[in-house]
């Protein structure tokens, strides 16, 4: 343990030290953005989609005034 204790305060400061850190910090910042904030706003968007083609559907049949029953009445207009 002694010897992670030397070289930590050998490299403290250091610039490569803080290279590494920041090399390191960027790299996660990057990870969890395309594995984790991505999809969550891919699947929030195409759930908006659906949503909004869901509504525009249901309106254009009104206007020609076809009868659209569905059991799963999700929109509140």
């Amino acid at each position: 343990m002694s010897t992670l204790v030397n070289m930590y305060r050998a490299l403290r400061g250091s610039p490569v030290t803080l290279l590494g850190g920041a090399i390191l910090i960027t790299g996660s910042v990057m990870f969890v953005v395309k594995r984790v904030y991505e999809p969550y706003k891919a699947r929030n968007r195409r759930a908006e989609a659906e949503y909004i083609a869901d509504y525009l559907f249901r309106k254009e049949q009104e206007s020609r005034g076809v009868e659209f029953h569905d059991d799963n009445v999700t929109l509140k207009d």
